[in-house]
């Protein structure tokens, strides 16, 4: 098991690693790992870590750093000052307001599945029927999204099982959304050739003008329509993300530029289909094939929110565009090859969105504090808040722009305005 990180290759197979061995399974095919590295040790004794990692080290990488991480860089700032305000391990994991969140979501949940199960059919009924599903999505990203960055204990076990649990519910699977999000997307957000999440609306729908149109994408025409009605209806955020993992992952093996995980389908991924098998037949039997899909539509609702403008908004595109663009235009073999801050790059392509509104911040496990989020994904969701400013400054000294949109309108429109901008241009530069 050899993973890269800062220009070096370390053999880990025999290292008990005390995050567990399953994040390095799944980074043991990246070519360089050290933003990784630096983000999920944001919190971390790196002298610590850099005198043990000394026993495993091999050999020079042959591969190119693709972020800089300077000492007197921005990430390396912004990190110094972030740390001042834990202490230790314990308090960037969860609070008692995090749990309390939680316990609200799931008496949610459960009042929303019993009329559901237990109500005779009405309108009331294909209320509850979406409500049941935006719930769920609130627990996913309060348990689910923290779990499975380590966010919610110091011991891993809790973290993973519990993310298993939910994501056994949300029909996903934790092995394949910890490759996709934890690993692919948080490492190179935005990047149109190793982010999945920048290709993964395709045909219908693409995120950059460097990626090539297809026949079957959507026109202009009533183009915020037919966003919100595939993002919700018909697959569905939720749902889709589902089929892609199950029916074309596993088949083909490879999904939006991933291969499938080597050790996918041990008996944690059993165990997560029985709960989704369950869940089902049960949601099935008692509450009927209409219901159930008023359910999912509802957990495609309540993702496509909380995803949509994570990246999506129009500022956060135009970054987004630019720095693909000028990948193009690189050579890695070139000289003028340009290194940027791992941490620059994250606060570029993210986007926070109503900021003021801070039930929606609980009820969303803090989505909608995208940049603290990205640069410190270990930290617990109701902790960035307290970071934020911070952040702002950092950002301020850095001369980088920092996006946040609070009207809740405003930021829908500021997605669609980014998909109009590239379905306009039919013109690419990339064979995608």
């Amino acid at each position: 098991m050899e993973i890269t990180i800062h220009g070096k290759v370390y053999n880990l197979k025999n290292y008990k690693h005390p995050g567990g061995n399953e994040i390095l399974k799944l980074c043991e095919n990246e070519n360089d790992c050290t933003a990784l590295f630096e983000s999920y040790h944001a919190f971390s004794d790196m002298k610590k870590i850099k005198m043990t990692m000394k026993k495993y080290e091999k050999r020079d990488s042959h591969t190119k750093n693709e972020f800089s991480f300077k000492p007197d860089g921005f990430y390396y700032t912004c990190k110094k000052r972030v740390n001042k305000l834990f202490t230790n391990k314990k308090s960037i994991k969860a609070n008692i307001e995090w749990y309390k969140t939680v316990l609200c979501s799931i008496f949610l949940f459960i009042m929303f599945q019993f009329f559901v199960l237990f109500f005779q059919t009405g309108i009331i009924k294909c209320i509850m029927s979406i409500g049941s599903g935006i719930t769920l999505v609130s627990i996913g990203y309060n348990i689910l999204h923290d779990g499975s960055h380590y966010g919610i204990s110091q011991y891993v076990f809790i973290n993973n099982i519990l993310s298993r649990i939910i994501q056994g519910m949300c029909l996903w699977n934790h092995t394949l959304w910890s490759y996709h999000h934890c690993i692919r997307h948080h490492q190179y957000t935005g990047d149109i050739e190793k982010d999945p999440d920048m290709i993964n609306s395709r045909p219908f729908l693409r995120k950059s003008k460097q990626i090539r149109p297809r026949k079957s994408e959507f026109t202009k025409i009533l183009l915020s329509f037919k966003t919100v009605l595939f993002n919700t209806i018909y697959p569905g955020t939720a749902l889709g993300q589902t089929i892609m993992y199950h029916v074309y992952w596993i088949n083909y093996r490879k999904l939006w530029k991933m291969d499938l995980p080597k050790h996918f389908g041990g008996l944690w991924d059993i165990f997560q289909y029985i709960i989704s098998f369950c869940f089902v037949i049960f949601e099935l039997c008692y509450g009927g094939l209409l219901y159930f899909y008023l359910h999912l539509v509802g957990m495609n609702i309540g993702y496509f929110i909380g995803s949509a403008p994570d990246h999506d908004m129009y500022p956060n595109h135009l970054q987004i565009e630019e720095h693909n663009k000028e990948q193009s235009e690189q050579s890695e073999q070139s000289e003028q090859y340009i290194i940027k801050d791992w941490g620059e790059i994250q606060v570029k392509h993210s986007g926070n969105f109503m900021s003021n509104y801070p039930l929606f911040t609980r009820f969303y496990g803090g989505i909608n504090y995208q940049i603290e989020h990205h640069l410190f994904p270990t930290l617990n969701n109701h902790k960035l808040v307290e970071i934020s400013s911070i952040v702002k400054e950092c950002c301020k000294e850095f001369n980088i722009p920092y996006v946040c949109i609070d009207n809740p309108i405003d930021v829908f429109k500021q997605v669609c305005k980014s998909y109009y901008d590239v379905h306009s241009n039919k013109l690419h530069m990339r064979n995608h």
